[in-house]
């Protein structure tokens, strides 16, 4: 596990529509590998690994829970909407970070105290109704600053909790071009004469706008990996009814999602193949829902076979994304099998 490229990932300011600064980390690391590299016309990173006829696509995403700045009223208060699904709760009160064409300044986000809400007040408590602080007296001082269109994203240090866990803001997307850059190395080591890789680093795919399928399109791979994450739901259940649910849980292995949103995996030749893999292989995986933030690929064209490969992750989409080391190491090995079946 490479900790020192993912903290280097996680920590970049990477919200949707504007992942430049991801992107360029992810540049250099291809470039350094030898791995030819470009760019598309919505900013997502392609690298191409091999020329041979028979291409496998590989992606990642490179955003993160993202917002931008709507308004900036008399008192330098910034209003915000989401770009990604955030739940709004875990919103205020936050360090975050607003950039974009100006220069990056910090904030922290505020909410009118419960005590002092009133009637449905107390109800709605979406990011419309976060406020932000810049330090800024008012609105021309805030303008020094920032502006409306700017984005705006998390701030969170990137730390281990115990032996096991890594906590950060956007791991729920980074820990994913983390993994592709892993791979992409054991490629390069080990090419396939028969096969070309390509390398997809997908903007806006939290925001549900993936790149991705424009790739898919014009490159018509024979078929496509998913490398995703996935909420975990292992936290004690109050009403006791685990039996009655499917539970992701970290640390017992990365999910090889049966379906999400957007895909039936289980549909797909290959995912039956990658299961029986990795129980030969001894790979401790789980089985369940999947996210699909670029699931849509799969419709490109004649149609795309594809599986996935996602880690379980709590508090996605926060400042305080934690993941489990042995689920990076899983999700290593599945996305290797998955990318060489």
């Amino acid at each position: 596990m490479n900790t020192e490229l993912l903290k280097k990932l996680a920590l970049s300011f990477g919200p949707s529509g504007y992942e430049k600064e991801t992107a360029d980390i992810i540049i250099e690391e291809l470039t350094t590998l030898g791995i030819p590299v470009t760019r598309d016309s919505c900013g997502g990173v392609i690298g191409k690994i091999g020329s041979g006829e028979e291409k496998i696509m590989l992606i990642a995403t490179m955003d993160e829970a993202s917002f931008m700045v709507t308004d900036i009223d008399g008192d330098g208060f910034l209003r915000m909407e989401a770009l990604t699904a955030v739940d709004s709760r875990t919103v205020a009160g936050k360090r975050m970070i607003v950039g974009g064409d100006m220069e990056k300044t910090d904030a922290v986000s505020a909410l009118k105290v419960l005590h002092l809400r009133r009637g449905g007040e107390r109800d709605e408590a979406g990011v419309d109704k976060v406020f932000l602080n810049l330090g800024a007296k008012n609105k021309e001082d805030a303008e020094k600053l920032t502006k409306k269109g700017e984005f705006v994203t998390f701030s969170g240090n990137f730390r281990e909790l115990g032996e096991d866990y890594i906590v950060c803001k956007a791991l729920d997307g980074r820990t994913g071009c983390a993994l592709l850059l892993e791979e992409a190395a054991k490629l390069i080591a080990c090419p396939d004469e028969g096969r070309t890789y390509i390398l997809v680093f997908a903007s806006k795919g939290l925001a549900g706008l993936s790149s991705a399928p424009f790739t898919a399109f014009r490159e018509q791979p024979l078929r496509a990996v998913l490398i995703d994450s996935c909420g975990a739901n292992d936290l004690p259940d109050p009403e006791k009814e685990k039996d009655k649910q499917i539970h992701i849980h970290l640390g017992k292995g990365a999910l090889v999602p049966m379906y999400d949103n957007q895909v039936l995996y289980y549909d797909s030749p290959e995912y039956g193949v990658l299961i029986a893999s990795a129980q030969g292989a001894g790979i401790a995986f789980q089985q369940g829902k999947g996210t699909g933030t670029c699931g849509s690929v799969h419709l490109t064209g004649g149609g795309i076979p594809m599986v996935s490969v996602a880690i379980p992750c709590r508090n996605p989409r926060t400042e305080g994304v934690i993941i489990h080391k042995n689920d990076y190491e899983s999700a290593l090995d599945l996305l290797h099998l998955a990318a060489i079946l």
